[in-house]
């Protein structure tokens, strides 16, 4: 696997058979501090002064992502009642394995996000209809030539979803992808797609991606999720991984998770991500501490206006404000 490996130097944890729930509570004070740097991702960056002032190269700097690792009653407290466009992804490593848990988990987190993505399913047209969840819609591709691999997306049935079929699709060995499209009343409609990436293949996920966003029409959301088995934090030293971001950046998209999301041994790599070009929007993003599979699932929340809705919380609190005033209005 030629992008998942760091130094020991960037991160070093004590012993490889240590059980997997030492391993999950080391995770934050092992890798919060390692974390993408937009500029050092960017082919643009020579660190020439005309970077530091050009406004059309150094934009990213003031785009409003927040990433950080979470555990269940953080997420609750700060990432639940979040209104906005909300997609979460797993890497399931086997659907057939993993399912309950990852159905359990997620009304463990008591939020409905629209979109929940999984690769890595592992299934086969057999028993691909056994994994619905309620409440979704679900999309899937599956690997044609072998065992392993495949995507899915399962989307709230209560949004307008097309399937896009040029978009979805399989090459041998190399990738899976799902892709559909959320059709919005009033607003821009929202692609998104899921791919898994087979680890050690030709980087042809580069060609496919590329190829595929310019026959998008880009007046549109845009979520490239999955896990691509590319290395984010080895773009400073990798041309390959440099090649495959600096595309991906030519094209608007940004990655919302920062942070190892893949952690074993002595490495620890990002190569689970979420894309947008929602990059006008705030986001909270982040990663979830848990041990579903190697992969930690991965979410970002987006402040899309469509998808705001009103916060009961928000609307108690000015309402209590307001009943304040009077009552000081009216002792006065």
């Amino acid at each position: 696997m030629p992008f998942n490996c760091l130094s020991n130097d960037e991160l070093l944890i004590e012993s490889t058979n240590i059980d997997i729930d030492h391993k999950l509570q080391n995770v934050r004070s092992k890798c919060q501090e390692i974390s993408l740097n937009y500029n050092e991702a960017s082919l643009n960056n020579d660190h020439d002064w005309e970077f530091n002032i050009n406004p059309d190269l150094n934009f990213y700097n003031d785009m409003n992502f927040t990433c950080n690792y979470y555990n269940e009653y953080e997420f609750d407290v700060n990432v639940r009642k979040v209104n906005g466009f909300s997609i979460k992804h797993f890497n399931s490593r086997s659907l057939q394995t993993n399912f309950e848990a990852i159905t359990n988990y997620l009304d463990l987190l008591k939020k409905d996000f629209h979109v929940i993505a999984i690769s890595e399913t592992w299934l086969n047209k057999n028993i691909i209809d056994d994994f619905n969840m309620s409440g979704y819609n679900t999309y899937s591709t599956l690997r044609c030539n072998r065992k392993g691999g495949g995507v899915s997306i399962y989307v709230s049935n209560k949004l307008n979803v097309t399937r896009k079929v040029s978009l979805s699709t399989t090459i041998d060995d190399i990738l899976e992808s799902i892709t559909i499209e959320i059709h919005v009343q009033k607003g821009k409609n929202i692609i998104v797609s899921c791919i898994y990436r087979s680890p050690g293949t030709d980087l042809q996920v580069c060609n496919f991606l590329e190829n595929a966003l310019k026959n998008v029409n880009h007046n549109k959301y845009i979520y490239i999720c999955g896990d691509f088995n590319i290395d984010l934090l080895k773009t400073s030293d990798h041309a390959k991984s440099k090649e495959y971001i600096d595309m991906l950046y030519s094209f608007g998209l940004f990655p919302t998770i920062l942070k190892p999301s893949r952690i074993a041994g002595q490495s620890a790599t990002l190569i689970d991500n979420i894309f947008t070009n929602a990059v006008a929007t705030s986001h909270y993003s982040g990663l979830m501490i848990n041990d579903i599979s190697d992969h930690l699932p991965v979410f970002c929340v987006s402040q899309i206006k469509e998808f705001m809705g009103t916060n009961r919380y928000i609307l108690e609190i000015y309402r209590n404000k307001i009943w304040m005033h009077l009552y000081y209005s009216l002792k006065i």
